[in-house]
């Protein structure tokens, strides 16, 4: 797996594809938080990473990613993979760079746990955007349809 400035990466990523297209009452339901934003899309790049490594096949003592989300479990003294998993398994039709955004729209919006909204919203994704082509105008495009900008 290729090394990258997943911080910086992913901060350029949720600044570009949440807040452009967000009324001032969609900010407000998070309270403009940004250690929340910043908590959210660093859950969903390390997300991301998980799903990159399970998908070339490393195994998850040596994903960066679970890496990741276990030394934020340890720090939470909670166990997150579970939920990770759940997310994973709900969102299994994207490619992990798109499970990466959906996974901070989620968490920002409340509907981590809600695997039913993720899978729908997966597939939403899946029916509307080229996947084989990471395009962020287009997941926007689809985060901005939905129903007050939140959840289907």
């Amino acid at each position: 797996m290729p090394a990258r400035n997943t911080p910086v990466i992913g901060f350029m990523l949720i600044t570009l594809l949440i807040l452009p297209g967000h009324s001032a009452p969609a900010l407000a339901q998070h309270n403009g938080d940004w250690d929340t934003l910043v908590l959210c899309e660093g859950m969903g790049d390390a997300v991301g990473l998980v799903r990159e490594g399970r998908e070339s096949g490393i195994d998850d003592n040596e994903n960066q990613g679970v890496d990741m989300i276990n030394r934020i479990s340890a720090h939470a003294q909670t166990d997150l993979m579970p939920a990770i998993n759940g997310f994973i398994d709900s969102s299994r039709q994207l490619p992990a760079v798109w499970a990466a955004p959906l996974f901070t729209h989620a968490c920002l919006f409340n509907y981590l746990y809600d695997f039913a909204t993720v899978e729908r919203i997966s597939r939403l994704i899946a029916y509307r955007c080229k996947l084989k082509e990471p395009d962020m105008k287009c997941i926007q495009e689809v985060f901005i349809s939905l129903p007050q900008q939140q959840v289907i």
